[in-house]
C-alpha cells in the first residue's frame, strides 16, 4: 500500500502538475474524516427514521386502545374536571376525558410531546364532528345570566360509528435531515374507527 502511494506521488510529480508534500498519516486522517462524516450522517439518519417509525406505531397503538376503551361507554378514567380553566374545556365530556387518559397511558409517555388539545378530533363516519353541547352553571344560584354553553367533543352515542383521529407532530433532531421535512417536523396522523356498543 505504501509503495502504491509513493508511485502515485511520483507520477504526479513527473507530469509537473502538482507538488505534494506531506506524509501518509495526514492523508489517512483526511480520508477517515471524509468517510466518517458520511458514515455517521447515515447512521444517525437510520436512528432518526427508526425513532419516527416507533413514534408512529406507538401512537397508532394508543389511539386503537383508546377507541377500544371508549366504545364500551366507560368513563371511570375521567377523574375530576376544572370548569374554571378555559384551556381544558375540550375535556368537559367525561367519556372524552376518559378516552384521552387511556390514550395517554398507552402512549409510553410521548403523548404530550406529539399532541396538543387541538390535535384530537372525533368524527362520525360521514365526516361530521361528534360534538355535544354542555351547560355550564356560572355559579350563582337561581341566576342563569352568567351560565355558559360549551360545544365539546364526545365519543358518540350507543351504536354510532366514530373515528378518533390524532394529528401528531414529532421534531426532527438530525440537522442534515431536518430540511427534508416541513418546518423541521415529522407530521403524521393516526386514527381508529369503531362502533360504540349499546351501552346505557
Amino acid at each position: 500500500l505504501k509503495t502504491e502511494r509513493k508511485q502515485r506521488i511520483i507520477i504526479v510529480l513527473e507530469k509537473g502538475r502538482l507538488m505534494i508534500i506531506g506524509n501518509e498519516k495526514g492523508a489517512s486522517v483526511v480520508e477517515f474524516s471524509l468517510v466518517a462524516i458520511l458514515f455517521f450522517t447515515v447512521l444517525f439518519a437510520i436512528f432518526e427514521f427508526a425513532l419516527m417509525s416507533w413514534t408512529n406505531l406507538t401512537m397508532q397503538h394508543a389511539v386503537r386502545e383508546g377507541a377500544r376503551y371508549t366504545i364500551t361507554g366507560q368513563d371511570n378514567l375521567s377523574g375530576t374536571f376544572d370548569y374554571d380553566n378555559p384551556d381544558t374545556r375540550y375535556l368537559a365530556d367525561d367519556r372524552f376525558r376518559a378516552m384521552v387518559e387511556k390514550i395517554k397511558s398507552q402512549s409510553m409517555g410521548i403523548y404530550d410531546h406529539v399532541l396538543g388539545p387541538e390535535d384530537i378530533t372525533v368524527k362520525y363516519v360521514d365526516g361530521s364532528e361528534a360534538k355535544k353541547t354542555i351547560h355550564y352553571d356560572g355559579g350563582t344560584p337561581g341566576d342563569t345570566s352568567d351560565d355558559e354553553e360549551w360545544e365539546v367533543f364526545y365519543p358518540g352515542g350507543p351504536g354510532e360509528i366514530i373515528v378518533i383521529r390524532l394529528n401528531c407532530t414529532w421534531p426532527v433532531i438530525i440537522p442534515l435531515i431536518r430540511p427534508f421535512f416541513s418546518d423541521g417536523e415529522y407530521n403524521f396522523t393516526v386514527a381508529s374507527t369503531m362502533k360504540n356498543e349499546l351501552f346505557e
